[in-house]
Order: C-alpha cells, then structure tokens, then sequence
C-alpha cells in the first residue's frame, strides 16, 4: 500500500499540492463505466452513446477525486471549481497508483478528439454520505471489472471480496503481473480473426 501522497496541480498560476490516499479497489472502481472510451466496444458506440460514456467516465473521475483526496478534504462542487487543475489532479493520482503508464498519458495527450458536455450542476448530485464508502466495497462492479475481479481471483485462488479490499495500486500491480500477458494474447487472437 502506499503512503499518502501530494498530486501536484497549478491554481491561479502557483503550485500546490493536494494529499490524496490509495483507496481501496472497491471504492477505487465504485461508480465505474462499464464501457471506457476509447476502448473496443466503445469505438463501434453511436456518437451520443460514445458522449454519454465520456460524460460517466467524467463523473468517475470527479468522484474519485473526492474520495482520493484527503488534504484538503474536497466536496463534488471544489472538485467542479477546480478547472484544469482537476485533470492535472486526476492524471496524477492515476500516474501514481499505476492506473496510467507513461505511454497512455502521452497517447491520450494526443488523442481526445470527444468534446465534452460540462459537468452536471451540483444540484444533479445527491449530498455525500458516509454510508457511500460502505456501499462501494460491497456493490457489485460493472461486466468489465467484474471478468477483471473474477479473473484476478481464479489465478490467486483468493475470494473476491479480499482482492477487492485491496489498496488499487496494489490491485493494478497484481492485475498487470498476472493477467497482462494474458489479455495481450487474447487480443492478438481477435485481431488475427477479423
């Protein structure tokens, strides 16, 4: 698990920096789209399908701020307020816990033609409560992270329930190790049959 650490963004022209924790995979991936842009199923999307998952995939990424972050603690609206010092948060905390590798940040600089819609209005969201952390742990994730979850357990012989109590880091790292070569053979196998 790692330590607390700084995500470092620019707000009216100065550094700062925000402490954010590695949360656990659960409440990592609570309210997580079940498709991802840019991914295979997204691509074949209609362009108001492909928007509504960019504008999901948004909220994600607003909500996991709020949870990520821990100094200061960051309701939805600070989150909205932010400006571009969200991205460079999100970006880092997704660097830091292995989420993104180097290659993605520099592939997705360069390849986010999706215009997207303005964050809801605060008033879209229900006020945060704290029942919402338990939620998240005992929720059951989407199609794609539930394969991911199932896959991870059968190849650790480990119930669900304790890899997805896992610090995400450390559930990235795992997934990397034990099932990338995997997935990499698998989409070599559905390009070579189309």
């Amino acid at each position: 698990m790692l330590r607390d650490f700084i995500l470092p963004i620019t707000l009216a022209g100065a550094p700062r920096g925000l402490i954010a924790r590695d949360l656990p995979a659960g409440l990592f991936f609570y309210g997580f789209p079940d498709i991802v842009p840019f991914a295979d199923c997204w691509e074949r999307d209609t362009s108001a399908g492909q928007r509504e998952t960019a504008q999901q995939m948004e909220r994600w990424l607003d909500h996991l701020l709020v949870a990520a972050v821990c100094e200061p603690r960051l309701t939805l609206e600070q989150v909205h307020r932010l400006g571009p010092a969200r991205d460079e948060a999100v970006v880092a905390y997704l660097r830091t816990v292995g989420w993104l590798t180097e290659r993605d940040v520099l592939v997705g600089e360069r390849t986010m033609p999706i215009e997207l819609a303005p964050a809801p209005s605060v008033e879209d969201d229900p006020p945060p409560i704290a029942a919402w952390v338990l939620r998240a742990v005992v929720q059951t994730p989407g199609q794609n992270v539930r394969q991911a979850l199932r896959m991870m357990a059968e190849r650790t012989r480990t119930l669900p329930s304790v890899l997805w109590q896992l610090p995400i880091s450390e559930w990235i790292f795992c997934w990397r190790v034990l099932l990338s070569d995997k997935l990499q053979e698998r989409e070599a196998r559905r390009h070579r049959d189309d």
